[in-house]
């Protein structure tokens, strides 16, 4: 935890597949959001990639890498600095969802554990 506790904070509200709403026109809302807290950049994508691996399966490297240069090129576009989540800070903030979710396994839609942070699929 302290080394993912440095860094730029934002809002933050458990970044759940099941607390975004999609559109058919791409517009994306947030829903249950109650409890707002503030977390480092970086946590909130880690914690949707977290609830994505678990209720759908598996990710590949590539499309967690791409997820992540996204993620950067979007808050870059508030202020250079706040892309600055690398692999290694992800990997970090993933791990720590995997803990944080590991008792919600095989419950409410997580059927899938999380491969090479402890789980299996």
């Amino acid at each position: 935890m302290e080394a993912t506790a440095e860094g730029p904070a934002a809002f933050y509200k458990d970044s759940n597949l099941r607390n975004f709403l999609i559109t058919t026109e791409g517009t994306i809302f947030t829903v249950d959001t109650d409890d707002l807290t503030l977390a480092p950049f970086g946590y909130d994508l880690a914690k949707l990639i977290t609830t994505l691996i678990m209720t759908h399966g598996p990710i590949e490297p590539p499309g967690i890498e791409q997820a992540l240069d996204l993620y950067n090129e979007a808050a870059s576009r508030h202020d250079t600095r706040l892309a600055a989540t690398d692999l290694q800070r992800l990997h970090a903030f993933l791990t720590l969802h995997v803990h944080l979710t590991a008792p919600y396994a095989g419950r409410n839609g997580y059927r899938f554990g999380v491969p090479g942070f402890g789980g299996s699929t």
